[in-house]
């Protein structure tokens, strides 16, 4: 099973504040294409206050409606180990209360 670690970088975490209008993460540099290749690693996702909708298909979700989106409530993680996932990620607020996620991103040590 691999392991992972805290990526020691400025850039190693995110707040995204989740309102009327889509948003996506913004990756840390650490998770781009290299040689070729992509870097390893994962990202946790924890919904820190109102619930929220994701999609991982690249597609903005429609705020409270449940059929353009998964919802996550409030206190509930999402963990993306895919570069296509945390790059086609898109939150919006569940319902009439804006939202925030806490996004922590991790390197594969193994």
């Amino acid at each position: 099973m691999p392991s992972y670690t805290s990526i020691a970088a400025t850039d190693s975490d995110q707040n995204l504040a989740v309102s009327s209008t889509a948003v996506a993460l913004t990756l840390p540099a650490y998770f781009t294409f290299t040689g070729g290749r992509v870097n390893h690693g994962r990202v946790t996702i924890q919904c820190r206050t109102a619930p929220i909708l994701f999609t991982l298909n690249g597609t903005g979700p429609t705020a409270a409606d449940e059929s353009t989106g998964t919802k996550l409530k409030s206190g509930s993680q999402l963990i993306l180990t895919t570069l296509k996932e945390m790059r086609s990620i898109k939150f919006i607020r569940a319902t009439g209360t804006d939202g925030a996620v806490f996004a922590f991103y991790e390197a594969r040590t193994a």
